[in-house]
């Protein structure tokens, strides 16, 4: 049981030591202010894109639908026009 603590005691310090020098490492991390705005460039042209994008396939789908539309109508004439003939329309 003494071995069992010995060996969570290191692992916890061990652990801590790493999230230190992680720390440290982020704390030197340094983006300089032209590569930033440059990565904020790229990152606003890429979400232009997108939206430019998902708004070009919305308006496709929506030609698509009318499309669709148009052709159920122009079926349920055409079914209508060839189940019921002209005399039958005319005498009801």
């Amino acid at each position: 049981m003494y071995k069992a603590r010995k060996k969570k005691w290191k692992t916890t310090l061990l652990l801590g030591s790493v999230l230190v020098l992680f720390e440290s490492v982020l704390q030197e991390f340094v983006i300089k202010q032209d590569v930033q705005k440059l990565y904020k460039e790229i990152l606003k042209e890429t979400f232009n894109g997108e939206v430019k994008s998902r708004k070009l396939r919305t308006r496709q789908i929506n030609m698509e639908l009318d499309k669709l539309s148009k052709r159920i109508e122009s079926v349920e004439e055409k079914f209508f026009d060839d189940v019921i003939d002209v005399s039958t329309y005319n005498s009801g």
